[in-house]
Formats: structure tokens, C-alpha cells, sequence
């Protein structure tokens, strides 16, 4: 699959602000992402899995990353399926999350099988995801897990959540996060 970002830089993008549960930004030459990242959580609306323990800042993120991915996949594919897309979003989120929040995301990921995964009951899925952590407390954070008939987002602390997320080998979901960084940058430059 092959993800075109739109007209603007948004790797460059400065946190400003977080309040009252609406991110502000400064996007170098992308007014467009700036506008997104001001949108608030939707997490009264359903379409949210959100904890009452979840943090704002990474909720309202959590939101806004979906609607740039959503975007991103209408621009090049033609729809706003995240199905497949999984590791897409998840180094999107996890480069956002760590530039726009005090929290630190990494990617985790399994493959469903015998190295992690997502379970929802007794079936497990190949699956990305961020974790998000800080002060030594940690939180799943999934916009792509409505493909499996979870909520768009899922914003939770490990120990409260809606299916089974396993983190997998992590050097190998490094791996897989970094060569899909390398490609994204690569095609940005041309």
C-alpha cells in the first residue's frame, strides 16, 4: 500500500497548546493538519472507547491522528477503510503522540498467532498498536481497531481493556515500524 501524504509537512509540526480538550499546533506550511489537531475528542460520541483514566491529551490525540489517517487513506485509496492499514496509523499516532504530548508511545504489535497480537475471545488477529506511557502508567491507544468490530479508538490502561492486546517480539516490531518510517520518508522526499 502506498500512502501519499497531503500538500504539508506534518513531521515538522510544533506542539503549542492542550486545553480544554482541544490540541493547537503550528504546522510549517500545513494549515490543514493545524486545523485537525485543534478538533476535540468525540469521545461522547461512540465512535470512542475511551477510559475515565485515559489522559485528555492522548484521547483528543488519539481522535485527531484517526481523522488525518482517514484522510490520508481517501486521498490515496479511494476510501477510509483501515483494514490492512494497521501499521500505518500506528507509526502515525506513535510519531504524533511523542511530539505533541508529554507521554512516550511506542509501537507494539503481534501477529495473532504465536508472537502476540490482538484476541478478542479465543481468536487472535495480526495487529499494531501504540502503547503510551508515563509516570510508570501505560495505556493502549488503537484507531485502527473498528477492522476487528471494536470502536474506531481505543484509549485504556493495559489492565482495563476492551480485548486482549499482546505485545509481540519487540525487536521485530521495531524493525517493521522503522523500514515503514524509512519508506514514508523516502516518498515524502521524493
Amino acid at each position: 500500500m502506498r500512502i501519499i501524504p497531503p500538500s504539508l509537512d506534518y513531521w515538522s509540526a510544533r506542539r503549542t497548546g492542550f486545553e480544554d480538550g482541544h490540541y493547537t499546533a503550528s504546522v510549517a506550511g500545513g494549515e490543514q493538519l493545524a486545523q485537525v489537531l485543534q478538533w476535540p475528542a468525540q469521545s461522547g460520541t461512540g465512535l470512542m472507547k475511551v477510559h475515565h483514566l485515559a489522559p485528555p491529551e492522548v484521547s483528543s490525540l488519539a481522535s485527531s491522528t484517526l481523522a488525518v489517517f482517514e484522510s490520508l487513506l481517501a486521498q490515496s485509496l479511494g476510501h477510509q477503510r483501515t483494514s490492512g492499514a494497521c501499521l500505518y496509523a500506528a507509526v502515525l499516532c506513535k510519531t504524533l503522540i511523542n511530539r505533541f504530548t508529554s507521554y512516550q508511545a511506542i509501537v507494539r504489535g503481534g501477529d495473532g498467532e504465536a508472537d502476540g497480537g490482538l484476541f478478542i475471545g479465543k481468536v487472535g488477529h495480526g495487529h499494531y498498536w501504540i502503547e503510551a506511557s508515563k509516570a510508570g502508567q501505560a495505556f493502549v491507544v488503537d484507531i485502527t481497531g473498528d477492522q476487528f468490530g471494536l470502536p474506531p479508538i481505543v484509549v485504556a490502561p493495559l489492565q482495563d481493556l476492551p480485548a486482549r492486546y499482546i505485545p509481540g517480539d519487540q525487536a521485530t516490531v521495531d524493525a517493521h515500524a522503522r523500514e515503514l518510517q524509512c519508506e514514508i520518508e523516502a516518498e515524502m522526499r521524493g
